[in-house]
Formats: C-alpha cells, sequence, structure tokens
C-alpha cells in the first residue's frame, strides 16, 4: 500500500504545473548556491578526480569503455548518413585548410624538413 501511495504521489506531482515550476524554481536556486559555495566547488574537482583514477584504475571499467567505443565505431561505419556527414566534413576542412595562408606555410615548411 506504501508503494501505491507513492506511485500517486508522484503521478500527481508530475501532472501538477505549479508543482513542476517550483521544483525547477528551487534546482536553480540550488545550481546557483553550489556555483557561489567555494568550498563546494572544491569538493566536487576532487570527486571528479577520485572518480577519474578509479575508474581507470578499474580494469571491468576500461573493458566496458573499449566494447562501448568498438560499438559506436561499428554502428558509425554502417550508418551511410554518418558516413555522408564525414565525408562532407573532411572536404570542408580541406576548403578550409586550402584558405589558410598560415596552414600553407606550415605545409611547405613541413615538406622541406622531409626532403632533407
Amino acid at each position: 500500500m506504501e508503494k501505491r501511495n507513492e506511485q500517486i504521489l508522484k503521478q500527481t506531482k508530475r501532472s501538477d504545473p505549479e508543482f513542476r515550476e517550483m521544483e525547477k524554481r528551487n534546482e536553480q536556486i540550488l545550481k546557483q548556491t553550489k556555483r557561489s559555495d567555494p568550498e563546494f566547488r572544491e569538493m566536487e574537482k576532487r570527486n571528479e578526480q577520485i572518480l577519474k583514477h578509479s575508474k581507470r584504475s578499474d580494469p571491468e571499467f576500461r573493458e566496458m569503455e573499449n566494447r562501448n567505443e568498438q560499438i559506436l565505431k561499428q554502428s558509425k561505419r554502417s550508418d551511410p548518413e554518418f558516413r555522408e556527414a564525414e565525408k562532407r566534413n573532411e572536404k570542408r576542412l580541406k576548403q578550409s585548410k586550402r584558405s589558410d595562408p598560415e596552414f600553407r606555410e606550415a605545409e611547405k615548411r613541413n615538406e622541406k624538413r622531409l626532403k632533407q
């Protein structure tokens, strides 16, 4: 019965525009407070560093991340729309490089170095 009451309460809150508006305001106030609190920002930075370090040292996490990257690469390769967009981007990049005198100068210097 308690779970049922919680579900009804959640549904009621979701459908009440006044409640949703109040919730948004509260979230904004909380964000502003957190941003202005240097102690909170420092703690958040430390937590991010700890999280990054723990992820790097966790072989299971790294394995999962590698699998996800492989899946993403495969899905991009098989998506004709993605491949077409990638080709367009490469063409634009080449065009912008050709029209950039600094880039052309650097390219010439690199070619000279390679020849020597």
